[in-house]
């Protein structure tokens, strides 16, 4: 469970160049997701492209680990 009413979550869009089934999201949809701290995940991948223009630096981000619908 998560209490605050918003995050900031971190998706896998693209991969060997090919776009990810998180690459179709949009506004207002409602899923389901399994999350890690961002830091934590950080540790197992060597590189990552970031785009971050929330200017949120209150809340954590959270790592995506799996979805549902």
């Amino acid at each position: 469970a998560y209490s605050p009413k918003e995050a900031i979550v971190v998706f896998w869009v693209m991969r060997d160049h090919k776009l990810l089934p998180a690459s179709k999201h949009h506004v207002g949809e409602r899923i389901t997701l399994r999350t890690i701290p961002l830091n934590e995940a950080r540790k197992a991948i060597r590189s990552m492209q970031r785009s971050d223009d929330t200017q949120d630096f209150e809340l954590n981000p959270l790592f995506v680990v799996g979805e549902s619908p």
